[in-house]
C-alpha cells in the first residue's frame, strides 16, 4: 500500500518486507505502483516480462504442513501465458511451491517434495480476462489440495502427504525463480505475471472453505495478518 519507494512492507508481525526488483535500486525489473486496485490505495502492476518483488529466502516461508496462499488479482486481458502471483518453487530442483494464473491451466498450484509434486491442483475457470479475482490456494497435509477462485471451490486433488523440500529461492510475488539465476531472469521458466497483484496474504495454516468465502465477501480490511 505505499505507492512509492523500493520496498513493499509487510503488514504481519514477521516483517518479511519485499524489495521490488533484484535489488533497492530503482531498474526495470521494478513492477510499477498502481493507484488503479481492487483494495486500499496502491496494488503493483508487472510487466509480463521481468518484473517481480523479492522477499529472500526466510525460512518464514517453509511451511512443514498445512498453510494456504491468498491474493487478489487482475490478468491482462491481452496476455494468456502463464504467470506467478506467488512462487517459492525451484524451478531447477523441483522443490517448494507456487501459484500461477493464466494460460490453458488457469489457476494452478503445485507443491514439491523434491522428486515430484505432493499435489497439483488446475483451475478450470478463465482467468486471462482482464478483471479482478480473488484466489486462495491451501495444503492439508496428506489429504488435499484445493484451489477457490472469487469464493468457489475451482479444484480439488489429493495430496501425497510428504514432506514439502525447499531449495535456496526467494520469495517472489510476480513472477517465478531458480538456484541458477534469482529472480525473474533470461531462464525459461521463470513465467513473469502480466497484469495486477493486490493483497497477497501467506498463512502458515488452513483457512476453512466457510472463512475463505468471507475473504471474498468482505475483501480488503478483513484479513488478520498476524498467522
Amino acid at each position: 500500500e505505499e505507492g512509492t519507494g523500493q520496498y513493499a512492507n509487510d503488514s504481519s508481525q514477521y516483517g518479511n518486507n519485499g524489495t521490488l526488483g533484484r535489488n533497492n535500486g530503482a531498474a526495470s525489473d521494478d513492477p510499477v505502483w498502481n493507484s488503479t486496485t481492487k483494495f486500499g490505495s496502491f496494488g503493483m502492476t508487472f510487466d509480463g516480462s521481468n518484473d517481480f518483488v523479492n522477499l529472500t529466502d526466510s525460512s518464514t516461508f517453509n511451511f512443514a504442513n498445512d498453510f494456504m496462499l491468498e491474493a487478489w488479482f487482475l490478468k491482462s486481458s491481452s496476455s494468456t501465458t502463464q504467470g506467478a502471483i506467488i512462487n517459492k518453487y525451484d524451478n531447477l530442483v523441483g522443490k517448494g511451491y507456487v501459484l500461477l494464473a493464466g494460460g490453458s491451466e488457469n489457476i494452478k498450484f503445485n507443491v514439491h517434495d523434491g522428486t515430484g509434486a505432493t499435489c497439483g491442483a488446475a483451475g478450470s475457470r478463465n482467468v486471462d480476462d482482464g478483471k479482478w479475482h480473488h484466489v486462495a490456494a491451501k495444503r492439508i497435509k496428506g489429504s488435499y489440495c484445493a484451489i477457490f477462485l472469487d469464493g468457489v471451490m475451482d479444484s480439488n486433488v489429493s495430496d501425497n502427504g510428504n514432506n514439502i523440500v525447499y531449495g535456496t529461492t526467494s520469495l517472489t510475488i510476480g513472477c517465478g525463480d531458480d538456484s541458477r539465476n534469482p529472480g525473474c531472469g533470461p531462464t525459461t521458466n521463470t513465467q513473469p505475471f502480466n497484469g495486477t497483484i493486490d493483497e497477497v496474504v501467506l498463512w502458515n495454516m488452513s483457512l476453512s472453505n466457510e472463512t475463505i468465502i468471507e475473504h471474498y465477501q468482505l475483501g480488503w480490511g478483513y484479513f488478520n495478518t498476524s498467522n
